[in-house]
């Protein structure tokens, strides 16, 4: 189990296998998520002003403009991610 709170700055974390809940709240900054290629998740994301770009396949069940749901992989862990402003970004490692 992961909780960051980052009132401003960039969030930059690298995993490095599989995750029970992950919660990240960034008011302000870049959010990048270095992730395993056998990750599996539901990933919750919640935009401001930024945008969500991953490497993984997810499959998308919620996208609009400032909100997006997903599943990548199994969907056994839990990712919720805060962005006030700021792109979000899961990269695959």
């Amino acid at each position: 189990t992961i909780r960051l709170d980052a009132g401003s700055g960039d969030v930059d974390l690298d995993l490095v296998s599989d995750v029970d809940d992950v919660r990240i709240d960034a008011g302000s900054g870049d959010v990048t998520l270095r992730v395993p290629t056998t990750l599996g998740a539901e990933v919750e994301a919640e935009l401001g002003s930024g945008g969500f770009d991953t490497q993984l396949p997810i499959r998308v069940s919620r996208s609009e403009r400032r909100h997006l749901s997903g599943t990548v992989g199994d969907g056994r862990g839990r990712i919720v991610i805060d962005s006030g402003s700021g792109k979000v970004r899961m990269l695959a490692r």
